[in-house]
């Protein structure tokens, strides 16, 4: 079983050739799982990486 927990992405940024995005609440998770994941859109997030997209921005 996963623990995951919803977010809100607040920006899209690379580190070093990595996706990154930073939350609303000011972490900074990697994207390698969800690549296609915009800021404003709603995330599951699991160890510090986005694992499912739940909802998108319009």
């Amino acid at each position: 079983m996963c623990l995951g927990a919803r977010a809100t992405v607040a920006r899209v940024f690379d580190d070093d050739s990595v996706p990154m995005a930073e939350l609303d609440d000011g972490a900074a998770v990697c994207l390698l799982f969800r690549p296609d994941v915009a800021a404003g859109d709603q995330v599951l997030v699991h160890c510090g990486y986005v694992v499912e997209l739940l909802a998108a921005h319009p």
